[in-house]
């Protein structure tokens, strides 16, 4: 039911991948509901209904390579964390990769899959020294170089399958990815007020208005520029 218009400003731009649920939204999902089940019974207690959840939310939003390969990303470091272990995300992405093309070895050739891996792999390798090099306000740089990174990576899987990048996705990434974290937890607790008193969420859903009007603006600006 996506708007087609914005579908193609958020495809013009190269953040089409927000909308589409992957490792950020599998991370605030999860460490939100670790938090709050931490206090009730105990953080490593609480770890194994997260995990729990998480694979619930995974079969809910569907089962595609992103969103499988976070998902089993994720259950590894809540594993770690749970045995008292280093996480090591290197290894989490390789052995997601390997169980992946178990359950599936056609999805080698999904080029869902390819660009799942390539950015987190970009991001893994070349986010740290790419943010050394920025002189930008803390919150601005940590996205841009993320998105600097997973482009170096997915650039040319996206030139092979689609004939084009776009060369403004880094900008249009670091200025809209801070409103994502306060989306998705705004949308989920509005859902709870709602489900309590509708016309409670139907107050507090204002409050998401700002950042959303911001995230579609900042899209259909930069699209007609693209």
């Amino acid at each position: 039911n996506l708007d087609p218009g914005f579908f193609e400003a958020l495809r013009k731009t190269g953040t089409l991948h927000i909308i589409v649920a992957s490792g950020t939204n599998i991370a605030l999902f999860a460490g939100s509901l670790l938090a709050i089940l931490a206090r009730i019974i105990g953080r490593r207690t609480a770890i194994v209904p997260t995990l729990v959840c998480v694979w619930i939310y995974v079969l809910l939003v569907g089962w595609q390579p992103p969103i499988v390969r976070a998902g089993i990303m994720g259950s590894i470091a809540f594993a770690a964390l749970a045995w008292g272990r280093e996480f090591d995300a290197w290894r989490a992405l390789f052995i997601s990769a390997i169980v992946l093309l178990l359950l599936q070895p056609l999805w080698l050739f999904d080029t869902g899959f390819q660009l799942s891996f390539a950015a987190t792999a970009g991001i893994l390798a070349f986010t740290s020294s790419i943010s050394k090099r920025l002189v930008l306000v803390p919150v601005f740089r940590e996205d841009l170089a993320t998105t600097l990174a997973a482009q170096i990576a997915v650039s040319p899987i996206l030139w092979l399958a689609f004939g084009q990048f776009s060369l403004i996705s880094p900008l249009v990434n670091a200025l809209i990815l801070w409103t994502v974290p306060l989306i998705m937890a705004g949308g989920m607790f509005v859902g709870f007020v709602g489900g309590v008193w509708e016309p409670a969420g139907q107050v507090v859903a204002w409050f998401l208005w700002l950042p959303l009007e911001y995230f579609v603006r900042i899209v259909e600006l930069f699209s007609k520029l693209s």
